[in-house]
């Protein structure tokens, strides 16, 4: 269970200077690769960092929550960029599946957010790390629950994919025959 130091505080979280070592870490492999590839300056100098992270459990299902905290520096000492922040505590929260679905499948059963959500969202830019925690292991276990309901529906998706492949085939045979006759 998640255990709170404050409403944007979580026991186990990155300290600052544990932060700030993982943004020097980040960076320096940054630039190996872009040595490596001889493009330098081709990954920029910000992104984000895992702050602490969660493997939750829920009606046999199993996802990630994460904070996350963006970081922009300049190069070559890796100096913070000014106060630049995706929201008001410049902390955020994701939810993603230890299991990666392919996009193309999420995408033709209808679950393009199913396990995979943030709050990165204008409604959400004054809530407090708790708040964000809590809306978004919500909607996990809300995907998770969704579970059961879905197999039914899948299957009827399988099936309808199928008719119309059936279809398509039979239509390409049928052309096939008509160019060998020309």
């Amino acid at each position: 269970m998640t255990e709170w130091i404050d409403d944007n505080t979580i026991k186990g979280e990155l300290s600052a200077a544990e932060f700030r070592q993982k943004v020097i870490e980040n960076m320096k492999a940054r630039i190996a690769k872009e040595q490596k590839e001889g493009k330098p300056g081709n990954y920029g100098n910000d992104g984000y960092v895992t702050v602490y992270q969660e493997l939750r459990r829920h009606n046999g299902t199993s996802y990630w929550l994460r904070v996350i905290r963006y970081f922009a520096v300049s190069r070559p000492d890796f100096e913070p960029m000014g106060v630049r922040a995706i929201n008001s505590i410049g902390k955020h929260v994701v939810v993603e599946s230890p299991v990666e679905i392919p996009y193309d499948l999420k995408d033709f059963l209808d679950l393009s957010e199913f396990l995979y959500r943030d709050s990165l969202h204008s409604h959400q830019m004054d809530w407090t790390l708790k708040q964000q925690w809590e809306a978004l292991d919500e909607l996990a276990v809300s995907d998770c629950d969704q579970l059961d309901t879905l197999k039914p529906v899948f299957e009827n998706k399988v099936k309808d994919l199928r008719s119309q492949l059936a279809k398509f085939i039979k239509r390409i045979a049928r052309r096939e025959k008509t160019w060998q006759q020309i």
